[in-house]
């Protein structure tokens, strides 16, 4: 599971009013602080699908509420990865609310045309995607030995956040000599786990397949 810092985010007590039109979900919670974000993450089964921001709404004097809403995409392209699917805050890993397909999905996905079927998506998220890092970890410790840490980098950043990287972004990377492999890694989640990185959308790790996988 995914867990952030309660020094940033607030934590997230309840949520409410939650509707699912075509493939978004909207709601509201009830933050625990009025003067931080909270952050809700998707979840089918135990794998992070997308995560979003709860800010807190702000009255006619501009005074913070502890009240937000927020917004979640691809929520049922989640039953193609698992049938248990939830959210939860990303503070403390509390369950906030669970999905019950049948009454949650069923009317709705009338209303949508099918593009392809849940077992052609799912057979083609399981080849392009990983849940664990470590899992392209000697793909990336491969590539820095052929092409050294700033192709390295721009691969990452490609991968990740969809952009070449600022100039300064260069000297996060610090491979230790000891274990190389395992700080490359680290370095991959660092970036993975960023904030630009996580309003990307679909939560998952590209691999060997994938047209955003580049160590290679």
């Amino acid at each position: 599971m995914l867990e952030i810092s309660s020094i940033k985010y607030s934590p997230i007590i309840r949520v409410s009013s939650v509707e699912i039109t075509d493939n978004s979900l909207t709601g509201d919670a009830l933050l625990k602080d009025c003067d931080r974000v909270g952050c809700i993450i998707l979840y089918a089964d135990d794998i992070p699908i997308y995560a979003s921001k709860v800010t807190p709404n702000l009255l006619d004097n501009n005074t913070e509420t502890n009240k937000g809403s927020f917004t979640i995409h691809r929520v049922r392209d989640a039953y193609a990865i698992g049938d248990h699917v939830y959210l939860k805050c990303a503070v403390g890993n509390r369950t906030l609310y669970v999905f019950n397909k049948k009454q949650d999905f069923v009317p709705n996905q009338r209303k949508e045309k099918v593009l392809c079927t849940v077992e052609e998506l799912l057979n083609n998220l399981n080849e392009t995607y990983v849940s664990d890092m470590d899992e392209i970890g000697d793909y990336a410790w491969k590539y820095f030995r052929e092409h050294g840490p700033r192709k390295l980098v721009d691969a990452t950043y490609r991968m990740f956040l969809r952009r070449d990287p600022e100039e300064d972004a260069y000297k996060h990377l610090n491979v230790s000599e000891d274990h190389p492999r395992e700080s490359i890694v680290h370095y991959l989640m660092t970036i993975y786990m960023s904030e630009e990185a996580s309003r990307s959308g679909f939560r998952l790790i590209p691999t060997l397949g994938h047209e955003y996988f580049n160590f290679i």
